[in-house]
């Protein structure tokens, strides 16, 4: 195992957002009739594989679109285009796939530790069959193996952020847990502001007990959720159940995406509605969220208060439903810095 900080400038410069997350490899082809049922999935389904059912994927169909991927690297992938000092923490194995993720996020100026594995670099491929319907099917190799032996390193490499924002996902990991408790009370006890994105419905159902008792136990951040993660966490019904939930919750900001119905910012018992940015067409949801933390991290990063913050996550957010892509362009970016009046 070896740990090798990357550097994207020739000078160092403050990291003021780090993320913790899964790096994976997005993967995108048509395929044939036939294909999906040679393998035995199901059409428009979602599941995990092993490396060893990616490595027949891969070999089995050409042409491949290749991206780097993975929630939070493309929240920070937007961050650091944005001109925000900006990291990244994961685990990849030693291979192309690997080298190409480290290669995505140094362009676009995110400077990252990644910890190599002998395993292989996660990999999602995107099967769209010939009416449209896509078929996602996830190896999560090297990403599931962020352990608690490294966590001395990351710790090193957050402890002078301003924030440390944490994938839920990373909880499914071999030491998920531990993991993620590690780094989260250890950026609270060194004054870095916690952000917690919840991920998957699915996944704060696996790990309630445990996220509850983590909430309790540092003294306050920031929790990113849409509304089933949220009403997932604290076991209610109906959106204003839930805002009601987290207004009880005084020491954490609660920001909750709603998609076309926009967003809830709720902090210090108090609710802000926040609008969402009607997209002129809507041709790809997948990354929607991910800018949404983009945009309202890099309100909190620069001093802006939450209503502001929430209209720059909202932005982004329908930026990139216009895009067959997760991520931003360099176009938006100059919208945003016109819309917002920022400047680098």
């Amino acid at each position: 195992m070896r740990q090798k900080p990357q550097n994207t400038k020739d000078q160092p410069r403050r990291l003021e957002i780090v993320g913790v997350g899964n790096p994976v490899v997005d993967l995108i082809s048509p395929i044939e009739e036939g294909f999906l049922k040679r393998l035995g999935v199901k059409e428009g389904g979602m599941g995990l594989i092993t490396p060893e059912e990616a490595g027949r994927i891969w070999a089995g169909i050409k042409g491949w679109k290749i991206s780097a991927g993975g929630s939070v690297a493309n929240t920070m992938a937007a961050l650091g285009m944005l001109g925000v000092g900006s990291g990244f923490v994961g685990s990849i194995g030693r291979d192309r796939f690997g080298r190409f993720f480290q290669k995505e996020m140094a362009s676009c100026g995110v400077e990252c530790l990644l910890i190599e594995e002998r395993l292989p670099t996660a990999r999602s491929f995107v099967l769209i069959s010939r009416d449209g319907e896509r078929t996602m099917l996830t190896s999560l190799g090297a990403a599931k193996v962020l352990r608690c032996t490294h966590l001395p390193s990351i710790i090193s490499f957050i402890k002078n952020a301003c924030i440390v924002y944490i994938e839920g996902y990373l909880m499914d990991g071999d030491d998920g847990e531990p993991v993620v408790k590690g780094v989260a009370e250890a950026a609270a006890s060194g004054g870095v502001k916690v952000v917690i994105g919840l991920s998957d419905a699915r996944c704060v159902e696996r790990h309630k007990t445990f996220l509850k008792e983590l909430v309790s136990s540092i003294n306050g951040g920031v929790i990113l959720a849409n509304e089933e993660e949220a009403a997932a966490f604290f076991g209610s019904h109906g959106i204003s159940a839930t805002i009601a939930r987290c207004a009880e919750q005084s020491d954490w900001t609660w920001v909750v995406t709603r998609g076309e119905r926009g967003s809830i910012i709720v902090q210090g018992g108090r609710a802000l509605k926040i609008k969402a940015n009607k997209a002129e067409e809507v041709v790809n949801t997948t990354g929607a969220g991910d800018m949404y933390a983009a945009g309202i991290l890099y309100g909190f990063a620069t001093g802006r208060d939450p209503y502001t913050s929430g209209e720059m996550g909202s932005f982004l957010a329908s930026a990139v439903l216009t895009r067959h892509s997760a991520r931003v362009d360099a176009d938006t970016i100059t919208e945003f810095r016109n819309r917002f009046n920022e400047f680098f």
